[in-house]
């Protein structure tokens, strides 16, 4: 019965109609965006990173750790670069709950090292987390719209992501994309990233260009014209 049906991609939009054919005229996108600036801590930078045990380099994951997230396979992928990067740290952020819970059986089963379960981080902290990563890893199987990417890039921090057709539409050729349901492809896409440091640079750059396309106002402008149309 709704008149229009607001959704934040593309590829929501296709998801949708593909179930509810008779809605497509109804439906409109209005993307999400990210904020560039957060609240900026008061401590150092090392001090930060020190209080969550990270004195060494990492890759950093940010978010809920539900099924689809994906987060035992990223693990996997993990432990395969480990050999050849036996100081780097895989950091997760994430208010702790039964699914961090089970992964975190799983490293310790596995014997799984430099695995860190940061827990819930403040925007403060996130902030610092954020801007010194290595790169920030999305292996993500299912997204409406998929956020803390583009936050690793307004932070200027390459991002290594799934293939799933929703993160290519948000972050078109700003991310390193790989199959994220087969560990080693993926191990090897973050290994390949590390490695290149020209590569890095140039996912960096093209992180702040992909971020102008997406702003609040442009999305509250946007909703603003369908309730006004």
């Amino acid at each position: 019965r709704a008149k229009k049906i607001i959704t934040v991609s593309e590829f929501t939009k296709k998801d949708i109609i593909s179930k509810y054919p008779k809605v497509s005229e109804k439906m409109v996108v209005t993307y999400e965006a990210c904020d560039d600036t957060c609240q900026i801590s008061k401590d150092s930078p090392h001090h930060i990173l020190e209080k969550y045990g990270i004195i060494k380099q990492y890759i950093l994951y940010v978010g809920n750790a539900y099924p689809h997230k994906n987060l035992e396979r990223l693990i996997e992928s993990f432990e395969l670069i480990s050999g050849k990067f036996p100081d780097l740290r895989l950091a997760l952020v994430g208010k702790e709950d039964f699914f961090y819970a089970r992964l975190k059986k799983m490293v310790i089963e596995k014997n799984i090292p430099n695995v860190q379960f940061l827990g819930f981080v403040s925007d403060a902290d996130l902030d610092v987390l954020y801007r010194f990563a290595e790169c920030y890893v999305f292996p993500s199987l299912y997204e409406g719209f998929g956020l803390p990417p583009l936050e690793a890039m307004a932070k200027g921090t390459p991002v290594v992501c799934s293939d799933h057709p929703c993160m290519q539409d948000i972050l078109g050729s700003a991310a390193f994309y790989e199959n994220a349901k087969n560990s080693e492809s993926f191990a090897e896409a973050i290994s390949k990233v590390l490695d290149d440091k020209v590569l890095k640079e140039n996912l960096v750059a093209k992180g702040y260009e992909q971020i102008k396309k997406y702003s609040w106002d442009k999305m509250a402008r946007e909703t603003a014209e369908v309730y006004l149309n």
